[in-house]
């Protein structure tokens, strides 16, 4: 498994994001499905809220079968982030879980085939709803 890409979405009308990974080319794509709990409630766990579709996509039966099924059970889904190119990991404050995302890089290096990379931008995401604006 040779995941690139990332995209980080949000169902409008349900209390969840889809993060969908695929190879540089799209062939092959993964998604992985956050559950949204409120920021007061405080006794869940990071399996609590990740359901991992085990299923392998390509891009036709992606965008053609599993696109519209999945917007007709849980909403238009709004892209976040756009695009990314590494999840960070997941990182728990006093409110709930965040993803971290790399959103931005450069090439420093390159050694024989493989390139190294700095990080130029990250984005911390809730992955909780909020019920109050208290910070």
């Amino acid at each position: 498994m040779n995941i690139r890409r990332f995209v980080l979405h949000e169902a409008e009308d349900s209390n969840c994001f889809f993060l969908t990974g695929s190879d540089k080319c799209y062939r092959n794509i993964y998604e992985l499905i956050i559950r949204k709990f409120e920021d007061t409630k405080q006794d869940y766990t990071l399996k609590d809220i990740l359901i991992e579709n085990k299923q392998e996509f390509d891009s036709f039966t992606f965008i053609n079968r599993h696109t519209p099924y999945r917007t007709k059970k849980y909403g238009y889904l709004n892209p976040i982030v756009g695009k990314a190119y590494l999840v960070l990991g997941f990182i728990r404050f006093l409110k709930g879980f965040y993803i971290v995302l790399v959103t931005k890089r450069m090439r420093v290096a390159k050694i024989m085939r493989h390139s190294i990379y700095t990080i130029k931008d990250m984005k911390l995401v809730p992955l909780f709803t909020k019920t109050n604006d208290d910070n």
